[in-house]
């Protein structure tokens, strides 16, 4: 399973429909068609159902789907959490220092 996998998942959830799904993403239908075969056997179940008027999810494509919701939201974090450190200086300063001082008194003539 990679990003796109999940970009997927949710775009024929949203769609209800793999032809508009496939327009969504810009990829073909015959391959999105692929794509999904290849999450079904990844997963060990079927996800969607093939109707006359477009798909119906599964309860574990139902599950999926919900899922792939959090995956791109938290994706979406994470880009944007690191974009912004991009320009921030962090971390952590180490000084090093001498343990030892000679305590030596100044003269004045």
């Amino acid at each position: 399973m990679n990003l796109r996998d999940w970009e997927i998942i949710h775009a024929l959830y949203e769609r209800k429909n793999i032809t508009r799904a496939a327009r969504t993403l810009f990829i073909s239908q015959p391959a999105l068609t692929a794509r999904v075969k290849q999450i079904e056997e990844y997963f060990g179940c079927q996800i969607i159902l093939r109707e006359r008027r477009g798909i119906q999810f599964t309860p574990e494509g139902e599950y999926l789907a919900k899922q792939a919701v959090n995956v791109l939201k938290q994706q979406e974090q994470i880009r944007s959490d690191v974009l912004s450190m991009k320009d921030n200086l962090g971390g952590t300063l180490k000084l090093g220092h001498p343990t030892f001082f000679q305590n030596t008194s100044c003269r004045r003539y």
